[in-house]
């Protein structure tokens, strides 16, 4: 909550964006809100379809090869990164399979005219996302080169954010090319497949496996690269929808803290709830203590011990300590954003993302 964030925070993030110095890196958080679906659940689907397109003599059973596909894929050995790489050989062509990547990505956030979208439907499908509306509104008060976000960095395929801004003076980057003056940039730097087709990544720019992570992090001097470097050494960063596990990202961070010069970067992210500690979860750890004060493997057999083990007291210090547990891990948490230069700004519910990213903009001198 805003509340939570501290006044110098504030202060600190405002002054960037009345002097222009404020980009902003955007992840998946911040197009879930309107059904396009994460990068887990993409795979999972495109894996799915692909499965179909070979077992075609079953198509005559509905739904038998979507639900046998989720079945099989969730007993896979290997990782879900690992399992990406063997996605496209399902396809025929590497266009078939990026308009696959197009129809998971629109048609499953309910969009029914994916293929011929009208104004009206994609404003439909954008109308509940508090946390892009506060986005735009930040991109709509920016003058390139003068005040506000002076760049837009994101990690997702969607052109959702472009669809909010409308008319309003921006320029989609999702390969190398010329900017031009005057236009704010998104940079689209794991590839770019719009609702729209005919202005899309070919299938190698889009990262979705590992082997295409790996390509990216042997060349620092790709384009994506760059303006991610860019971003994070000169202006004041805010990532919103990340969790900070993109591994370039990580990777970035890690060789910028090299640097003699660098500035500061928040990450909006969400509090974990407090862990669910009931009578039945201290039964089980209870039990456990028991077993291994029973069988000698800690302490020696002794049933006196194993006696005090029901006192009210080891109860009440079991809730303490995992209470504790909790508080060092999101202190871990922090700590482990704060090595790699990024600031931690909790927020309790997704409604307090908009309101964190409207207090950015300074408030208006009378």
């Amino acid at each position: 909550m805003i509340a939570a964030m501290q006044a110098g925070t504030v202060r600190e993030l405002r002054r960037a964006f009345d002097e222009g110095r404020l980009s902003l890196f955007l992840g998946a958080g911040c197009s879930v809100a309107s059904g396009v679906p994460t990068w887990d659940r993409l795979v999972t689907q495109l894996y799915v379809n692909g499965i179909a397109r070979k077992l075609g003599r079953h198509l005559r059973v509905p739904g038998v090869v979507p639900a046998v596909g989720r079945w099989a894929f969730g007993r896979q050995i290997v990782p879900l990164e690992v399992a990406a790489r063997g996605l496209r050989r399902h396809y025929e062509s590497d266009a078939t399979f990026v308009e696959m990547v197009r129809i998971m990505l629109y048609g499953m956030s309910g969009l029914q005219q994916w293929s011929r979208p009208r104004s009206a439907d994609v404003r439909k499908l954008l109308r509940n996302n508090r946390t892009l509306h506060a986005i735009a509104g930040l991109c709509r008060r920016s003058i390139p080169n003068k005040q506000g976000v002076q760049a837009v960095i994101t990690y997702n395929y969607d052109d959702l954010l472009e669809w909010m801004l409308d008319r309003r003076r921006f320029q989609s980057v999702w390969r190398a090319s010329t900017l031009r003056p005057r236009l704010m940039p998104i940079y689209h730097v794991h590839g770019f497949v719009p609702l729209r087709e005919g202005r899309e990544s070919l299938l190698d720019d889009i990262v979705l496996s590992e082997d295409q992570y790996n390509r990216a992090a042997q060349d620092p001097y790709t384009w994506q690269n760059l303006v991610q470097m860019q971003a994070l050494s000169e202006t004041i960063s805010v990532m919103v929808g990340l969790s900070l596990t993109d591994r370039n990202l990580r990777r970035i961070l890690d060789n910028l803290r090299a640097m003699p010069r660098r500035n500061r970067s928040y990450a909006l992210l969400k509090h974990p709830p407090a862990w669910d500690i009931g009578n039945e979860e201290v039964a089980a750890i209870l039990k456990e203590m028991k077993e291994r004060v029973r069988t000698g493997f800690e302490f020696g057999y002794d049933e006196q011990a194993v006696a005090l083990l029901d006192r009210p007291a080891v109860h009440e210090r079991i809730v303490s300590m995992i209470r504790d547990l909790q508080s060092l891990d999101l202190r871990r948490q922090e700590e482990t954003a704060m090595e790699l230069g990024v600031t931690v700004i909790w927020y309790e519910s997704h409604e307090d993302v908009a309101k964190i990213l409207a207090s950015i903009v300074p408030r208006r001198r009378r």
